[in-house]
């Protein structure tokens, strides 16, 4: 009513109110240890056209890359620091596509309204709820089946750690959104309840209510079973090369050991990831010091 006020004054107005909730739109959440390998499943898997969202310029131009070098799919990127003319042929391309992939910054969906997109996924956790409703919203608008998919990268994107009583609501808000990944709650009802609202209704469509959320991140479970077999034998580039079934030895052969191979269709790169992953979380762990210095196993009580 203040708003109101200062407004419109004493001036008839209307207010016009609409329910955010999209029945068509399906919620989901894939953990991740390596996001460009995540990327890369989603892509191939997931109905066109399709939309990643990234926070920043460079970083929408570098997913754009990675998708046309892994899947060799038609795949452009879109945001503000492109010129006019590259942003209408951009648009124009994009419109015209049933198969298109854009990788893009909130910038796309500012006057733009493709309708027949079928899935959008956010390569990162957006910067509030209300922009992750309104770019997740940018999938189905022609009132067709669609998806919304966030990955999780733990490691990142994790709130301030100031005492609740220090925060502002601003704060608190983005605080309780950086939950959402991980909880194991209604995608559907969190998001309304973070908007303020009350879910009318049944969850018409995410993984936590259909059961299908994943626990553990692609390659999680493997890498464990690795080290569990293993311990503190390898340090992590011979881990990787080892898990990868990998017989680059310097012309030695290499080491046998339990679990060689298990994730032989994983990169270098994204296995170097999910290790650093690993490691980051605690559930792989590096010997400081002693005999087997440098070397990497599971945690005590694991």
């Amino acid at each position: 009513k203040a708003v109101a006020r200062r407004l419109f004054g004493e001036a008839p107005y209307s207010l016009v109110t609409a329910d955010m909730d999209k029945p068509n739109l399906r919620y989901a959440v894939v953990p991740t240890l390596s996001p460009l390998r995540s990327l890369e499943r989603l892509v191939r898997e997931k109905p066109k056209p399709l939309v990643v969202f990234e926070r920043s310029r460079a970083g929408a131009a570098l997913v754009c890359e990675e998708i046309g070098s892994r899947t060799g799919l038609p795949a452009k990127f879109y945001h503000a620091g492109l010129s006019r003319e590259e942003k209408s042929a951009i648009e124009a391309w994009f419109m015209a596509s049933d198969d298109g992939i854009l990788a893009a910054t909130c910038a796309y969906g500012l006057g733009v309204d493709k309708r027949n997109i079928r899935t959008v996924v956010h390569y990162r956790l957006p910067s509030s709820v209300e922009a992750y409703i309104q770019e997740a919203g940018r999938a189905g608008r022609d009132g067709g089946p669609a998806e919304a998919i966030l990955i999780d990268d733990r490691r990142a994107d994790r709130a301030m750690e100031a005492p609740q009583e220090e925060m502002d609501h601003r704060a608190r808000r983005r605080l309780a959104f950086d939950a959402y990944p991980s909880s194991p709650a209604c995608r559907r009802e969190t998001l309304h309840r973070l908007m303020g609202e009350s879910l009318e209704g049944r969850c018409s469509g995410c993984d936590a209510c259909e059961g299908t959320s994943l626990g553990y991140p692609e390659g999680q479970e493997e890498i464990l079973e690795f080290f569990r077999a293993n311990p503190y034998r390898f340090d992590k580039g011979g881990a990787i090369r080892l898990l990868s079934g990998s017989a680059a030895w310097d012309g030695r052969e290499p080491p046998a050991c339990a679990a060689s191979g298990i994730l032989g269709d994983w990169s270098y790169e994204d296995l170097d990831e999910a290790i650093s992953a690993c490691l980051v979380r605690g559930v792989v762990v590096q010997r400081s010091r002693g005999f087997r210095k440098g070397r990497l196993g599971l945690p005590k009580n694991h």
